[in-house]
């Protein structure tokens, strides 16, 4: 533990600036005479994103007016909400001039997903949730299987479902910033910064049989920040860039070596803005500013929890093993026999056509109880948004600041797991789930083109207060 806060320190951490605090490039660093310094911030957040799940499906153009020729198109499935709300205390520790510790400790006080049908959609026409008698007509209509069923229920939607609130310890994160550059005492120069910050899994992780909101996951980022001041105008810039690696009880396992991702994507962002101090009063010690930022993301592929996850995890066909069902080999067309597979196991065939999901300690697969654990692979995308704050310093024991920041992201795909890997150069991979070839977290229910869930019409808005005292 020692050699790692040392290494920490060398390589210098968290965004760090200028003299007047900026909340980007601050340095909470010792006093003049190079006291120990303290800071003790509550903090209060609360972040809603709200979207559109659509799904791929066959158009035919013969019969649709949606396509003048035979393609894929997307069909509106699911409206889709989620709000968190956190309170959190972070605690700062000026140990040198220019040198900050700093521990953040987030206690979540609500997380609530729902998901529900959009407009214009039932189980008359759902991809997700089809009504039991469209899925008795699917089977039924095989006879001699001279069609294939194709009626999944992946899981319920039919009432608007808002599944349990999750609450509890979030993971911590820790850091140090470093003001390698300081206007103040160099003016010649421009405020430069640097942070290293990791976020231990502390929390209890997020699954689909518990209510917690922990997500397993050991997160390193790195920093820098530069920023200059010109009167009362203070620009800044800065990137981001963080890397995760999965916990022993994370939900990011890897299952071989045809399975090309098993945990999130990195992720890197960037920030330009101004702050523009509007009120000051140095003899007491007062200043309000106010800073506008634009902000620039970049999130790579990866298995993630997504829109999906509550969905997925908590559908009313985990627990069905593929003798049960029985399921479609080698990821090929399912035939069930009417006279023997009723339709409420034959509307849950799509969960066991994904092999990794199963306990594969058991070697009989047929005997494998299957259970979504509601992680699937996320496509890379962009991400973009602004930002307002409010900051004032009322003397120099306290401060309160006021956020408000909007967020755009392109949009994406939720499930794309690729199929496997060709190890045999024939040119295909093969598909049987025992097989080497075959990535075990590929589920062609939804991850083969023509029938995968997409994120658009997104919306995310922040609002968040902190204070604190300083001494």
């Amino acid at each position: 533990m020692r050699r790692l806060i040392l290494a920490m320190i060398v390589v210098g951490v968290s965004f760090a600036g200028s003299a007047y605090g900026n909340d980007l490039t601050e340095v909470f660093g010792a006093g003049d005479d190079g006291s120990v310094r303290l800071r003790i911030m509550p903090h209060f957040d609360f972040r809603s994103e709200s979207a559109v799940i659509a799904r791929e499906a066959p158009c035919d153009a013969a019969t649709s007016a949606r396509c003048t020729e035979d393609s894929t198109i997307l069909n509106r499935e699911l409206d889709y909400s989620h709000t968190t709300t956190t309170l959190g205390l972070k605690l700062q520790a000026g140990l040198a001039r220019g040198l900050e510790l700093h521990i953040d400790l987030p206690f979540v006080v609500a997380d609530s997903t729902d998901i529900s049908f959009a407009n214009g959609v039932d189980q008359t026409n759902s991809s997700v949730d089809p009504s039991n008698a469209r899925i008795a007509q699917d089977l039924a209509a095989g006879g001699p299987f001279d069609e294939f069923f194709a009626t999944y229920r992946l899981f319920d939607v039919a009432n608007g479902t808002s599944y349990d609130t999750r609450r509890g310890l979030g993971d911590m994160s820790l850091g140090i910033s470093w003001l390698a550059f300081d206007q103040s005492r160099q003016p010649h120069t421009a405020d430069f910064a640097l942070r290293l910050g990791y976020t231990a899994p502390t929390g209890t992780v997020r699954e689909g049989d518990n209510t917690a909101v922990g997500s397993g996951l050991h997160w390193i980022r790195a920093a820098l920040a530069l920023g200059r001041q010109y009167g009362p105008a203070y620009p800044y810039f800065g990137v981001d860039f963080g890397a995760p690696f999965a916990g022993t009880r994370s939900l990011f396992s890897g299952a071989g070596d045809s399975q090309p991702f098993s945990k999130p994507g990195v992720r890197a962002d960037a920030a330009i803005g101004v702050e523009l101090t509007v009120y000051e009063n140095p003899v007491n010690d007062i200043r309000i500013a106010v800073d506008v930022r634009g902000e620039i993301g970049y999130v790579g592929e990866g298995r993630d929890y997504s829109p999906l996850f509550e969905a997925l995890a908590d559908s009313s066909c985990n627990g069905t093993s593929f003798g049960d069902a029985g399921g479609p080999s080698n990821g090929g067309p399912y035939r069930p026999d009417p006279a023997v597979i009723s339709p409420e196991l034959a509307q849950c065939a799509w969960v066991v056509q994904e092999p990794g999901i199963g306990d594969e300690s058991i070697g009989n697969r047929d005997a494998r109880t299957y259970a979504h654990d509601g992680i699937t692979t996320v496509e890379a995308y962009m991400t973009w948004g602004g930002s307002l704050r409010l900051t004032g310093e009322f003397n120099d024991t306290v401060g309160l600041q006021l956020m408000g920041r909007i967020e755009g992201q392109a949009e994406h795909f939720l499930t794309i797991a690729r199929t496997g890997e060709d190890f045999n150069n024939d040119g295909k991979v093969d598909l049987d789930p025992d097989g080497r070839e075959r990535n075990p977290r590929y589920n062609p229910t939804y991850d083969s083109v023509g029938r995968r869930f997409w994120l658009e019409s997104i919306q995310n808005f922040e609002v968040g207060l902190s204070a604190w005292v300083q001494f």
